[in-house]
């Protein structure tokens, strides 16, 4: 039994995939170094081009090669075929769309959960060249958020460049932090149509898993984990709110604490002036 991302038979047909990573829970298969379909267990949440078996391990998924082809998935190496029925495909929505009032619920309570952890948590132990990188976006975003306060996107879109790659990891830091801004400025209806020109840079100065999250990511497709920050905001209700910051902080060892940094650093943009920081805690 499988569910997979609607856009899969419509963008992928006709195409031969190699295996490109194996990770526990996932495969990734892509052309040239491109990631363009992620096979993943039901361990993982709904995300873009990804395929989501109810299993909790790929170990008997042994392809070498992939293809989609009249809505069927076809597999070399060994020889197998999947169908891909309508029934069973998810779609990657569009970020709900936030009031100033719902931002201003989901940040007092976001904020009052920081203050709870920073009294009871240890200060975590942080590698000084992440260390290093996060210095780096807050001193960049300062500079973004400057400019994006007086309406020069442009130059704002200048500070991004200056943090895409930026970090460790995965997904580095900067990535991440840009994946969780830009939901927020689709979530505000406010996500500049010239800022799509961002996956082109990311080919070149980002790695191909950071690089896949980043390209969805311009055109507003973004994972379930993240979708939920947004669809607990609008309800405006403090338990579900909660969930839905813990369950994004469970991804990665810190890329959904640093999405998440992105996120509120994104909402906060159309509330009050401020000032932040980062926290590298889980």
């Amino acid at each position: 039994m499988h569910t997979f991302d609607k856009q899969i038979p419509i963008r992928l047909e006709d195409q031969r995939l190699e295996r490109m990573h194996t990770f526990k829970n996932s495969i990734n298969f892509g052309i040239n170094n491109e990631i363009l379909l992620t096979v993943a267990t039901r361990r993982l949440d709904r995300a873009p081009l990804t395929i989501l078996f109810d299993c909790d391990s790929l170990e008997w998924f042994e392809h070498d090669f992939i293809g989609i082809r009249a809505s069927e998935l076809i597999a070399e190496n060994p020889s197998r075929t999947y169908r891909l029925e309508k029934e069973a495909a998810f779609e990657c929505l569009p970020i709900i769309f936030l009031p100033e009032n719902e931002s201003a619920v989901f940040l007092g309570i976001f904020e009052k959960g920081q203050a709870t952890a920073q009294s009871s948590e240890k200060i975590p132990v942080i590698n000084p060249m992440d260390h290093y990188a996060r210095e780096k976006i807050v001193v960049e975003m300062d500079g973004f958020k400057n400019c994006w306060l007086r309406n020069e996107k442009e130059l704002a879109y200048q500070q991004l460049l200056r943090i895409l790659g930026l970090g460790i990891g995965l997904t580095p830091t900067g990535d991440d932090f840009i994946t969780g801004l830009f939901a927020s400025l689709y979530a505000k209806k406010s996500f500049p149509s010239f800022y799509l020109q961002l996956k082109d840079s990311a080919k070149s100065k980002t790695n191909a898993v950071s690089y896949a999250e980043i390209r969805e990511a311009v055109e507003g497709r973004f994972s379930q984990t993240i979708q939920n920050i947004f669809i607990a905001a609008s309800k405006g209700e403090e338990q579900g709110i909660t969930k839905a910051i813990h369950d994004l902080k469970q991804v990665g060892s810190t890329s959904g604490s640093d999405i998440l940094w992105g996120i509120v650093f994104g909402l906060k943009l159309f509330g009050e002036e401020f000032e932040y920081g980062y926290s590298n805690s889980n």
